[in-house]
Formats: C-alpha cells, structure tokens, sequence
C-alpha cells in the first residue's frame, strides 16, 4: 500500500524509515511536518529533486506503482531538529513505519534519591533522548535546593 497525502497531520511531529536507505539514511527522527508539496514547491527546498529522484526510484518497491516521474507525487515539507527545512517525496516513506508525538507529559515522583542519583537519573533521561522540562528539588536536595526549569537538549516524547 502507498501513502497519500491524508497520511499526514500538518505540525505534527514524526519519525519514518525510507525506502532509499543508502542515499538518505534509513530512519528520520522527530521532524516536523509543516507543509505537503507540489514538486515545483518542493523544488524550492531541495533544488536537485530531479537527479535525487533518479537516484531515490530504484529503491521504491514496483507493487506501490509509483510512476517514474517526480513531478507526479507529493512531497512532505519538514523542520529538522536543527531547524533546517527540507523535504521528502511521500513514495520514500515507507508505510507502516510512522509513529505519530503527540507531545504528552509525564510527571514522576522519585523518593529518597541522594544528589549523585538525581543526576544520574537526568543523565539517563538526556541520553534516551528525553528532555526534563520541569525539574523540582526538595529543600536541602541536589541543585540550589529550588526549582529548575531546562529547555535544552533534545525533544522528548511520551511514547
């Protein structure tokens, strides 16, 4: 089955695998999606869409009939983590490989932690890729003994 167009939700966050692997890396993690395509719009974003496209082609499978011609499909619009935008035909992606952040939160309570387990506990937090937006120390605990508040780091999901 091929994707279309209503596979994806404008400024939703996602990550997918892509068929040309070798050319483009095999999975994209937490981008964006910020628009849905022509190619002579997408051309803006990637101006070598007709050579990457020939490159691209030999790795979609025959079965999702996808024509060999770049300029009759779509393509998805995307902010990187870095913030670079750029853009991938939607026959790249393949299907089943979507997974969906819907930015959900998740508050715990750790009891009885000495100041080294508080950061351990962020380090492990920061090294799966979560960041701890919110961070509360009880009076005379690791820190200055208040609340600390970081927004650096990589984006975190609730999945």
């Amino acid at each position: 089955m091929t994707l279309s167009v209503s596979s994806f939700t404008l400024d939703s966050t996602i990550s997918f695998e892509l068929y040309p692997y070798p050319i483009l890396g095999a999975q994209i993690n937490k981008v964006k999606v910020t628009d849905i395509l022509s190619y002579n719009t997408a051309r803006l974003y990637r101006n070598d869409l007709m050579a990457l496209h020939q490159q691209v082609y030999p790795y979609i499978p025959s079965s999702n009939g996808v024509p060999n011609d770049p300029t009759q499909y779509k393509y998805i619009k995307c902010t990187l983590p870095d913030g670079t935008e750029t853009v991938y035909g939607i026959p790249w992606i393949i299907d089943g490989t979507i997974q969906i952040y819907n930015g959900t939160s998740m508050q715990i309570t750790l009891d009885n932690l000495t100041a080294d387990q508080q950061n351990q506990v962020l380090d492990i937090l920061r090294a799966a890729g979560f960041t701890a937006t919110n961070v509360t120390y009880p009076t005379g605990a690791a820190g200055d003994g208040g609340s600390s508040d970081s927004s650096s780091g990589s984006s975190g999901s609730g999945s």
